[in-house]
């Protein structure tokens, strides 16, 4: 992020000193700038340095976590209500594999069975390895 802003302490040899910066620098933009942090599969063992070291001021960007763990979202949340959980669920392997051809720009022609065999097939691998 330090790189793409053109900060002074982008190439700071402290890898700490570039975090504090890049958290001030989201902290102190005072809405000039709209931005969106995604953090993807969080793990119950960077819940404590994403607690140090994510920006805590600032009303003009956004942070989104998905994890895999009840804890690490309920690690994130407050009593405040101030920040949501989504539990999200695999989707209906029918409904999944009439979505996944169209989505993926795939022509199916006419006939539907072949494809849709397939993408169902495809759907079921996909389920399985995301959980």
């Amino acid at each position: 992020m330090l790189t793409l802003v053109g900060h002074p302490d982008r190439d700071h040899p402290d890898q700490i000193a570039r975090l504090t910066s890049a958290r001030r620098f989201v902290e102190e933009s005072n809405g000039h700038i709209k931005w969106l942090l995604v953090l993807d599969d969080v793990d119950s063992e960077a819940v404590a340095f994403l607690k140090e070291h994510l920006p805590r001021n600032n009303s003009s960007g956004n942070i989104l976590f998905t994890t895999r763990m009840a804890a690490v979202a309920d690690a994130f949340t407050d009593a405040k209500g101030q920040y949501q959980t989504f539990k999200l669920r695999a989707p209906n392997v029918n409904n999944a594999a009439q979505l996944l051809p169209g989505e993926a720009g795939i022509d199916t022609g006419n006939t539907m069975s072949s494809p849709m065999d397939r993408a169902k097939e495809l759907v079921k691998c996909i389920v399985c390895f995301a959980r």
